[in-house]
């Protein structure tokens, strides 16, 4: 279900304090592995480590508000977390660079992070990187 809403601009990652970043090349064309990772609500089918994740609001572009929970490993013992994220897609052929799906976490723990799953594609598959940035909690470690 989407909306007339329109998209949330969440402009271009920041420069934060904490980045990871995740590269995987998978050896399948563009069009395959987009609608996977733009389907934010079917990912716990997907990914193990996702508890739920609820649409609160739809945008015109797939995204909208999202609620999500995944387990979190903390040495033996996974760890249940929950934020909420605005959500904005970039699919193929809409944008001027490479596709992509972006979040901001606007409540939880996790707050002020931001998420950046990009689509390179080539003819051999799809390069993915997942880049997250992020200040920490708002309160000292």
């Amino acid at each position: 279900m989407t909306s007339d809403a329109p998209p949330f601009a969440l402009g271009e990652l920041p420069i934060r304090r904490f980045r990871t970043e995740d590269e995987h090349f998978v050896r399948a064309p563009l069009d395959a592995i987009f609608p996977l990772a733009a389907r934010v609500g079917e990912w716990p089918r997907h990914l193990a480590h996702y508890r739920y994740v609820r649409f609160l609001e739809h945008r015109r572009d797939g995204g909208g508000i999202v609620e999500m929970s995944a387990n979190r490993p903390f040495g033996s013992w996974n760890w249940p977390t929950r934020w909420t994220s605005e959500m904005a897609v970039s699919a193929p052929g809409e944008g001027d660079g490479d596709p992509w799906v972006r979040f901001r976490h606007i409540h939880g723990i996790t707050r002020g992070m931001e998420v950046e799953w990009s689509f390179a594609p080539s003819a051999e598959g799809t390069l993915v990187r997942i880049v997250h940035v992020w200040d920490g909690p708002g309160w000292p470690l």
